[in-house]
């Protein structure tokens, strides 16, 4: 009786630890595979408009030179004045432009317009013209030079990197123009003044770089910085009345300096893009 008894417990044994061995194995073979955390990026592709706003900086030059007539005053005529000066002021506008995203590399056109009001004066005053001229010192006289930017745009290419899905840093660089107006006068003690007034539209380059965050799928917040050089003006005054001295000034001016700005965007496009 015994014996039966016991090889009837080692078969349910065997079976029982058969079973054991089969469940291990469905459990290694069933265990969960984790996958990566999901990232949420950004659609950058699409046309954008937004505003901006910010301030000009930084020195130019302007110069005043008298065109040489003959007589005892040729010598006065022929004098330059160096009149550099820094051209500063407040500016606001609105910018719209369109991105093209490839991985995390971006290529853009934009264009801006900006109302202005950004100025600068260079003087030279006291006994300045005397001086150098050699002559007596004549207090009463003076020299100035003015310039004026009363609006201004750009239109420019922009390259990126995405530093993060949100992050974009980039340079950008193309054409600029602006409204200058200019002013100069060369007041010599007889006293008379010689004037010169300019107004025209400038064109050059700016070059510069930025960063554009993305605060929502659709909108974000940049910072940029650019530099500008729209090239040099001249004006000529009037002549002198006799008996003042019959000669005139010539005014010339350079046009270039910095702008910085902040600004925001809003994007027409579709919302983040999932990825892994």
């Amino acid at each position: 009786m015994r014996k039966p008894i016991g090889l009837a417990l080692a078969s349910v044994s065997l079976v029982l630890g058969g079973l054991g061995a089969g469940s291990a194995a469905d459990m290694a073979v069933k265990a969960p595979v984790y996958k990566a955390a999901l990232v949420v990026g950004y659609n950058w592709t699409g046309w954008y408009i937004g505003l901006n706003a910010g301030g000009g900086f930084g020195n130019t030059w302007a110069s005043e030179t008298g065109i040489p007539e003959t007589g005892a005053l040729a010598i006065v005529a022929s004098a330059n004045y160096g009149l550099g000066h820094d051209l500063t002021g407040g500016f606001g506008g609105l910018q719209a432009g369109y991105n093209w995203q490839v991985n995390n590399w971006l290529w853009g056109v934009e264009a801006d317009f900006q109302g202005a009001d950004i100025n600068g004066r260079g003087t030279l005053n006291g006994t300045i013209v005397a001086q150098r001229d050699g002559g007596a010192a004549a207090p009463g006289n003076f020299v100035t030079a003015s310039e004026k930017i009363d609006y201004f745009g750009t239109l420019r290419l922009r390259a990126g990197f995405l530093a993060t899905p949100a992050l974009l840093l980039y340079a950008t660089g193309g054409l600029a123009y602006a409204d200058v107006k200019t002013s100069g006068q060369f007041h010599y003690a007889t006293p008379v003044d010689y004037t010169a007034f300019g107004s025209r539209v400038q064109a050059g380059w700016t070059v510069g770089a930025g960063a554009e965050y993305k605060i929502a799928s659709n909108w974000s917040i940049k910072g940029e910085y650019l530099y500008y050089d729209l090239g040099h003006a001249s004006d000529l005054s009037n002549f002198g009345v006799p008996p003042f001295p019959p000669f005139q000034s010539r005014f010339d001016y350079a046009v270039h300096g910095s702008l910085a700005r902040v600004g925001f965007n809003y994007q027409f496009a579709g919302p983040g893009v999932a990825k892994y």
